[in-house]
């Protein structure tokens, strides 16, 4: 199962973006929407005015004072509003109120009104070249008084930020309704191609043909990661026998334990032994290191126990796991650099969230009411998590790996059939093959195929106890295969492949 908890640098950059993201969305709504509600209160006079001027930019200088916020950015046209006189306690016979514009503009492209509440009496607005002015008289403490001026679009420039989110208060509620579902799809869709990816990558698709040669001259041990995409004590495992059946060790069982005894030298020096090895492979070499001394020709269980118990964790037991790896990227069957690959998927989850972080803060300040599509960018941060979970689930082989994947299947098929093998005329398959049916787990169902028939044992085995039955060889022989795979892998060092 992917779990979905985040690391602690993940949770830490998830919570910059959205301090970010938040910071950014409120600064701009600071300066665009709670200032519209500031003006500049009247005191009691006969005679007031008003001197506003519309900038470049979207502010707007009401006596000498800034108020940013008071000019929306339509798409066709620009509004500037303003509460001149709102009940401010005192009385003014007459207000004049001169809005200055930053270029000049034709009366006929302009719409200056102003209202005012019941024994107020106004003016016509007066539009010349770039200036509007406008008259009130009578204005009582309790009265009310606004502006209202529509301007064409290019008399006053918003600057970057006022464009952006003018645009975005005016978008279209099914915009922000599209834009809330299709993103989370569309992650939704990304998402699903990664998990087939990941589910067929190493499972991959269904295979029934058989056939019964080896795909390929290689280690078992690289079959395995080939097939399982990691190395586990059945690697070892497999190794060991298929060491033993190349003749470097010999395998002893006894009553009251086992051994391990060279067959042949693994060291460059020569010994009372066959010759020194010519095609022992560096991880090989490395693992014989660990269950043998240079100068002993036997090892027992209790032997290796005691070397691996000298260390917590082996070196030579996690280099032996990244040279079977390292083997299996030299034949092409994997990625040279998994990590940039994966690099590149958490990248790209990264800005799924980011995405969502802000999609959601600019449709909660910006976006229209109600926010039940808010619900959509919530979504979209929970896939974005997921992938991000999803990643290192992702497979490492290549096209080259695939291919050689699907020919290892249909030999585990071959390996897993029905029917009997007779050993008389099969003499040296199932010690052959045996490596392989580990590596691949069927080895008791290819055990099976020879159960019916007289088994002698391999030259490489050798028991105090009679062996007649392949049932009994195997009895044998894998609870000690297994047993010692399994504790070197516990040495291994963590995370060594």
């Amino acid at each position: 199962m992917v779990s979905i908890g985040l690391y602690s640098r993940h949770l830490v950059f998830f919570l910059l973006i959205g301090v970010l993201a938040g910071a950014g969305v409120g600064y701009v709504r600071s300066q665009t929407s709670e200032a519209a509600t500031r003006r500049i209160a009247l005191v009691s006079t006969s005679v007031a005015s008003l001197d506003i001027r519309l900038e470049d930019g979207g502010t707007t200088t009401v006596n000498g004072e800034k108020l940013p916020g008071l000019i929306v950015f339509n798409r066709e046209r620009d509004i500037f509003n303003y509460q001149a006189y709102e009940a401010d306690q005192s009385f003014i016979d007459e207000l004049t109120t001169t809005i200055t514009l930053p270029r000049p503009v034709s009366a006929e492209l302009v719409i200056a009104r102003h209202f005012a509440t019941e024994g107020v009496s106004l003016s016509d607005p007066i539009v010349n070249d770039n200036r509007v002015i406008y008259k009130a008289q009578n204005l009582t403490p309790k009265s009310q008084y606004r502006l209202d001026l529509v301007l064409p679009k290019g008399v006053v420039k918003p600057n970057f930020w006022r464009q952006s989110v003018d645009s975005l208060r005016t978008l279209d509620p099914s915009v922000w309704l599209s834009l809330a579902l299709g993103l989370p799809i569309l992650a939704l869709i990304l998402f699903s191609a990664m998990l087939r990816k990941a589910v067929r990558g190493w499972r991959g698709p269904k295979i029934v043909e058989e056939r019964n040669d080896l795909p390929a001259k290689v280690s078992p041990s690289i079959v395995g990661i080939l097939v399982q995409g990691k190395v586990s004590p059945r690697s070892l495992a497999a190794t060991l026998l298929d060491l033993a059946q190349r003749g470097y060790i010999q395998v002893i069982h006894r009553k009251d334990g086992f051994s391990f005894g060279k067959r042949r030298s693994i060291d460059h020096v020569g010994a009372p032994l066959l010759s020194s090895p010519t095609d022992l492979k560096p991880f090989e070499r490395t693992l014989l290191d660990k269950i043998f001394l240079a100068d002993v020709r036997s090892s027992t269980n209790e032997d290796i126990q005691m070397r691996l118990g000298r260390h917590i964790f082996s070196q030579k037991v996690a280099e032996t796991y990244l040279a079977m790896y390292d083997e299996a990227v030299e034949l092409g069957w994997f990625v040279r650099n998994p990590e940039a690959m994966y690099r590149r998927y958490r990248m790209l989850a990264l800005l799924v969230v980011s995405i969502a972080l802000i999609g959601f803060l600019t449709s909660l300040f910006f976006g229209p009411e109600p926010y039940f599509y808010l619900l959509g960018w919530a979504g979209l941060f929970f896939v974005g998590i997921v992938m991000q979970q999803v990643t290192p689930f992702l497979p490492r082989r290549t096209k080259q790996g695939d291919k050689e994947y699907q020919e290892w299947i249909k030999f585990r098929n071959f390996l897993v059939g029905s029917q009997p093998i007779e050993i008389a005329k099969n003499p040296n398959l199932y010690e052959e093959y045996l490596p392989y049916a580990v590596i691949l787990g069927v080895e008791v169902e290819w055990t099976e195929r020879f159960a019916q028939f007289k088994f002698n044992p391999p030259d490489w085995y050798a028991s105090t106890g009679d062996i007649h039955l392949i049932e009994d060889f195997a009895n044998n022989l894998f609870p000690i295969i297994g047993s010692v795979a399994t504790d070197l892998a516990k040495a291994r060092e963590p995370y060594a492949v």
